[in-house]
């Protein structure tokens, strides 16, 4: 009886893990354009405000790309680290799952 409780908990972690993955997934896309819009527009806001360290507008382009490419990239890893990462229980707790409801195999011509 405890077995079978252990295996369903398991299960039901093992599902909820699945559908996180799933949905960070669908979501990362939404997440880095929006991430990447807001960035732009914040810097278009202050852009006066930068003037005095970019002097024209090619070099506040050209640090604006370099920030967004910067960002963007930070940003991928991060939510790439985190969705290996949840992979990784999800599939630690399959192979629990799979040694708990192995079945044992006995010879029958002992």
């Amino acid at each position: 009886m405890n077995k079978t409780a252990e295996i369903l908990s398991k299960q039901k972690r093992q599902n909820q893990l699945k559908k996180e993955v799933k949905r960070m997934k669908k979501k990362i896309h939404v997440f880095f354009i929006g991430s990447i819009f807001c960035v732009g527009v914040t810097l278009s806001l202050v852009e006066k405000k930068f003037n005095i360290f970019f002097h024209n507008h090619v070099d506040f382009i050209i640090g604006t790309l370099i920030f967004l490419s910067l960002f963007s990239l930070i940003f991928v890893l991060i939510s790439d680290y985190i969705t290996k990462k949840k992979i990784k229980k999800y599939k630690a707790l399959g192979s629990e799952l799979y040694h708990l409801m192995k079945l044992e195999v006995t010879d029958k011509n002992e």
